[in-house]
């Protein structure tokens, strides 16, 4: 464990004492400020400027809430079933949004809900790591956590991913004092497989948190079989409950065990690939993880090393951040590489699990990881801080230890208030009206466009239909299978005949931001322009369709 020795004097003693017990607050305090920062935001900025800053994915989740809150069940489009999303953050959004039915209120209410959970995940964090590391190591850890702008993009998508850090955290805290138990009962167990279950709801593929638990016991368990395998069973039974009413809903209605999204996402990610285990896979696999994965996974450091690294050509950037950022977590793991076993319990859990998804997203989803670390990400926070603390004391040794333990604290505090301010300054250069522009404001503005020009029945195919269904009140279907059926993925999209299936279900206008999409259906349909806005790089269009008096108008002709 990496500790920094204190003060002999008494009186140094006292007042380091005294400044460890402030740190929390402090650190509390300035995460605090920049909350409010972040609801400042969620409130006060026109919806045009807040939807910069969500995902299109995210207006997914609030449309299919709001469906199911307004009594017309799990429906994006209005028209097909879909369970193209993960449950318990869909659930939480629809007891919200029963209480309020404006559209622009419900969108403001989910973010600030994000947030919060955010929050208590930093806090988690800090009870988690706390008797472990000291007050320092978790303050800095939770303050990181609380402040970095990588973190906030993350909570302010409108997806679970809030949701799913603070149930991730939770579940290593409430593993880490269960093993800390002198004496455990299986009842334990059961808390902590329920917990799993929850987590797992938030994120369907946390269901290898759950695989990660066993493993982790079976490490700090070995001598005691018996006992294990008692306590793996007690986990898998409390797990499997908790989960079960949605697999009860979900096999019999839709008759598939995986989500449409997670079959879309499994066929983007094999689709150019011969076969699942192939040489050919594997290269890539290796590749996107040692490569792709490996630098998307420094996020959260890169964003606190973006000021300094302008100053660097920007050949180099990428390498001077792969490099710092190892080494912090290289010395992290150095120094604690003696204590996984005995006393790290939660961390270690956290370590198995985010392994695990590493390798999933790295191996079985190529080219679909970015936008899903958040165990990495949570990791990645933990070891900054202990790696820093690390490098701190080595650098300090040849200085007084009293002086030591009165800047450390410091240090932390600074440290901290800088990644504060990199999270105000990324809000207020986004909100300002030179900020550079992204799809999402003008998606936003054609939704409402189409919501005042299109008919009230009109059927409106999109690939990027999230913002357009939400805001425009009209009938947005989803061409890319993420929130669709598994009827149109099985029989349409699989097979290229999207246009077919434009036909067969009446689809009268097609809308996005990406002309490239307009061009695969372009060659089947007369497209009339109704709404035509380019803006650099993109053209947010909404065409009519007319069919062609053609032989091969319903051949099944393959895009």
């Amino acid at each position: 464990m990496l500790r920094i020795r204190e003060s002999s004097s008494s009186a140094g003693k006292s007042i380091h004492r005294r400044v460890q017990g402030l740190l929390p607050l402090v650190i509390a305090f300035i995460c605090g400020i920049v909350l409010l920062a972040k609801l400042m935001l969620v409130w006060l900025a026109p919806m045009p400027i807040l939807v910069k800053f969500t995902l299109d994915d995210g207006f997914y989740y609030f449309k299919i809430a709001a469906n199911i809150a307004d009594g017309k069940g799990s429906t994006f489009d209005g028209i097909h079933l879909t369970d193209g999303y993960h449950p318990l953050w869909a659930w939480l959004l629809v007891a919200i949004f029963r209480v309020i039915d404006d559209p622009f209120l419900r969108v403001r209410l989910a973010l600030t809900f994000a947030l919060l959970l955010g929050i208590i995940a930093a806090y988690l964090l800090y009870l988690l790591l706390q008797p472990r590391f000291g007050t320092t190591v978790a303050s800095l850890a939770a303050g990181l956590y609380g402040t970095s702008r990588a973190i906030f993009s993350d909570q302010i998508t409108g997806q679970e991913f809030a949701l799913f850090a603070s149930l991730l955290c939770l579940t290593a805290l409430i593993y880490d004092r269960l093993m800390a138990f002198p004496r455990r009962h299986l009842w334990h167990f059961a808390i902590l497989g329920g917990v799993i279950g929850l987590t797992t709801l938030s994120r369907l593929d946390a269901i290898l948190l759950l695989f990660a638990a066993i493993f982790a016991l079976w490490l700090h368990l070995r001598p005691h079989f018996r006992y294990w395998l008692a306590a793996s069973f007690v986990l898998v039974i409390a797990c499997g409950l908790v989960i079960a009413p949605y697999f009860a809903w979900k096999i019999p209605t839709t008759g598939r065990l995986m989500t449409v999204s997670g079959r879309i996402k499994t066929w983007w990610g094999q689709s150019s690939l011969p076969k699942l285990f192939g040489v050919e896979h594997l290269k890539a696999g290796l590749k996107e993880m040692g490569i792709t994965d490996a630098v998307e996974a420094t996020l959260p450091v890169r964003t606190l090393a973006e000021p300094f690294l302008r100053r660097f050509p920007s050949k180099w950037r990428q390498a001077i951040t792969l490099s710092v950022a190892y080494t912090i977590w290289l010395v992290a793991l150095l120094g604690l590489r003696t204590t996984f076993l005995t006393k790290l319990y939660g961390l270690l859990l956290l370590v198995v699990y985010g392994g695990l998804h590493y390798l999933a997203y790295g191996f079985w989803l190529l080219g679909n990881y970015q936008g899903y670390q958040t165990p990495e990400f949570l990791l990645v926070t933990i070891l900054t801080a202990i790696g820093l603390r690390g490098i701190y004391e080595r650098l300090s040794q040849s200085a007084g230890w009293g002086i030591v333990a009165r800047l450390a604290p410091i240090a932390v505090v600074a440290l901290v208030l800088y990644s504060g301010a990199l999270c105000a300054r990324y809000i207020y250069h986004y909100t300002s009206l030179t900020a550079e522009h992204n799809p999402h404001s003008d998606l936003y503005q054609m939704a409402r466009w189409m919501r005042s020009h299109l008919p009230t029945d009109a059927k409106v195919a999109a690939w990027s239909a999230g913002i357009l269904g939400y805001f425009s009140d009209r009938y947005v279907i989803n061409l890319d299978g993420l929130v669709n059926s598994h009827e149109y993925f099985e029989r349409y999209l699989k097979l290229g005949r999207t246009a077919d299936y434009i036909r067969e279900k009446g689809i009268r206008f097609l809308a996005d931001y990406d002309l490239k999409a307009l061009n695969s259906v372009s060659k089947q349909f007369h497209l009339k322009r109704v709404y035509w806005q380019p803006n650099r790089d993109w053209v947010c269009f909404v065409v009519q369709l007319q069919p062609m008096i053609d032989t091969q108008a319903s051949s099944g002709e393959r895009q």
